[in-house]
């Protein structure tokens, strides 16, 4: 397994190398909150390290409940002990109807939401008691709580932590502008991901930075 301050020698010796002075980030001080940040951000895409439960409730009449505010991703919803299925996109649990029980049999959660509410379909009826659940969900790393000494993720996955810092330097080289170098160490990243993916079981994994040819102006697909 591997500490922060490790992965800090990974990326200055195979990622930013001597070149480090030219992007400007050559510094623990700099490295540290990328790899921080990298660690996070594979963990919430993976949706690891920790699963927890937490009582949910609503209204009547309504069609979504406030998550919890260190949630980074719904796994299961138990209504009645019975698991709920997951839908992956908010139109669908907005326009189905279900006109039998009210029990919600659906739900679905996009974090690009303003509101970050959970979804759920069919909404309760008017007069109805008010609703409750059980919501399993993955809480993601707390990167205020990071340093140097820290172990990523907590040790779990140590033959995956290679991973971390080719983000980090994907995302650095990126933030400077140096468009190729990051494309290439993001290139391998996606690659160590894919198995990382593999071995959780993961199957909707997409790649998580655009090739610059493939990108707008503001960051997002072209097309």
């Amino acid at each position: 397994m591997s500490t922060f301050n490790e992965l800090v020698s990974v990326m200055r010796r195979e990622i930013i190398s001597e070149t480090a002075g030219d992007g400007g980030f050559d510094d623990a001080a700099d490295l540290l909150p990328m790899l921080y940040n990298a660690s996070a951000e594979v963990a919430a895409h993976l949706a690891f390290p920790v699963v927890l439960n937490a009582s949910v409730s609503w209204e009547a009449e309504d069609y979504s409940f406030s998550p919890p505010a260190d949630m980074v991703w719904p796994r299961a919803l138990f209504v009645n002990m019975k698991k709920v299925e997951l839908r992956p996109t908010d139109w669908v649990v907005r326009k189905l109807g279900l006109p039998a029980e009210r029990t919600p049999r659906f739900f679905s959660f996009d974090p690009r939401h303003a509101s970050g509410d959970v979804l759920f379909a069919p909404a309760s009826l008017s007069g109805q008691a008010p609703g409750s659940a059980t919501l399993e969900y993955v809480s993601g790393v707390d990167v205020g709580a990071l340093s140097g000494a820290s172990e990523v993720w907590g040790g779990l996955f140590p033959d995956f932590h290679w991973v971390v810092p080719l983000r980090a330097g994907a995302n650095a080289w990126n933030s400077v502008g140096e468009f190729e170098r990051s494309e290439y160490f993001n290139e391998k990243f996606n690659q160590g991901l894919q198995v990382f993916a593999a071995r959780l079981g993961v199957t909707n994994v997409a790649n998580l930075m655009l090739p610059r040819e493939a990108r707008d102006d503001k960051g997002g697909r072209l097309g």
